[in-house]
């Protein structure tokens, strides 16, 4: 019989709980770019941690958080909504 020549889904894949350092880290685990992946964090709700006085530079993720984002929706959730405050007379 052939192997399944398709590659897995990342999130069905058995794997230990193990820390991503960097964006290109967290890009390859979910087999997209880097500017993809920081825009899934600002927009979709990645769960993505930053280094204490780092600034926007330095990041970390750990794989089972991001199974568990995927397992929830993953990019195909829909964008986090603003809120903008409610301008409408109170009468």
């Amino acid at each position: 019989m052939e192997p399944n020549r398709y590659p897995q889904p990342i999130n069905r894949r058995p794997e230990p709980d193990r820390r991503l350092d960097f964006w290109k880290e967290i890009a390859e685990f979910l087999r997209c770019g880097e500017r993809t992946v920081s825009r899934w964090e600002a927009e979709r709700g990645l769960p993505v941690h930053r280094v204490p006085g780092s600034g926007r530079g330095r990041v970390f993720a750990y794989t089972a958080e991001l199974g568990r984002w995927l397992d929830a929706g993953g990019p195909g959730q829909a964008p986090a909504k603003e809120e903008s405050p409610d301008l409408s007379p109170k009468w």
